[in-house]
């Protein structure tokens, strides 16, 4: 099966083809959503109705392994994708695609995958790569806003099973980060914006995620952040993702060392 991408103006219903970052937490904040490989834009309440933040700013072997770091995922657990993105053996969107609401182009530059996003209006949009969904599992990358509004968020989306389904985990360079669940198409904050000193405005930020049944660890630059329950969603694919706030913002992001672990 190929990459998921999935994108969601804000305002809107209506299906489309496509990928995602999201808001700095003094701005209004973003609903999104995913599908199979014909992508599809799902409409969501507009940022004011479903948040509005109060805080002040079938895996594919490859040669290549993780980088050695200090374990925060349980002992033994192999990796099961790891992604250098030296090319595309896993399938990640690439080239250009353009739509009535924003302008994506993802390359690989680097030895990294850059994406490079045109909001024509204000987009909340992920993507993963040809992998199969997981349930408990270790996710971590290395992500970096290479340009664009310092109030755009961006981070990771994990147990993604349809396009009204599945978690977020993002950062903002105003230092902050946010954990959302999206369940049959509602928005809910399970962590509200939060400061967090750990965060590198502009520099490259490893962000990761430990799910153990309805546990859940994060981490930014090895620094645990949260640990919370939530059954909900019991399984699902993992990917990137990425909010823009008006229109007219243009952004780069570049992912890294994107790597999945599994008991």
């Amino acid at each position: 099966m190929g990459p998921l991408r999935k994108y969601y103006p804000l305002f809107l219903l209506g299906w489309i083809a496509s990928v995602v970052v999201s808001c700095s937490p003094s701005q209004e904040q973003y609903f999104a959503r995913s599908t199979e490989l014909a992508a599809v834009v799902f409409a969501t309440q507009t940022a004011e109705e479903k948040l509005r933040s109060t805080a002040t700013p079938t895996p594919i072997p490859t040669p290549a392994l993780p980088p050695t770091r200090t374990p925060i995922y349980p002992s033994g657990w192999p990796v099961i994708f790891f992604d250098t993105f030296s090319s595309n053996l896993n399938d990640w969107p690439m080239g250009t695609e353009t739509n009535e609401y924003v302008e994506n182009h993802w390359s690989f530059a680097g030895g990294k995958y850059r994406w490079e996003v045109n909001a024509i209006q204000d987009v909340h949009w992920y993507v993963t790569p040809n992998i199969k969904s997981v349930s408990d599992f270790y996710l971590s990358a290395d992500l970096q806003r290479i340009s664009g509004p310092e109030d755009c968020s961006y981070g990771l989306v994990f147990r993604v099973q349809d396009d009204r389904n599945f978690y977020l985990f993002l950062i903002s360079d105003t230092q902050y980060y946010s954990i959302y669940r999206i369940y049959n198409g509602v928005w809910d904050t399970l962590v509200d914006w939060k400061y967090l000193s750990s965060i590198i405005p502009g520099g490259i930020n490893r962000v990761s995620v430990t799910a153990q049944s309805t546990n859940f660890d994060f981490w930014v630059n090895d620094q645990q952040t949260e640990s919370i329950y939530d059954p909900i969603i019991e399984n699902g694919k993992v990917g990137v993702t990425m909010i823009l706030h008006r229109a007219g913002d243009q952004a780069i992001f570049e992912f890294d060392n994107f790597e999945v672990r599994e008991p």
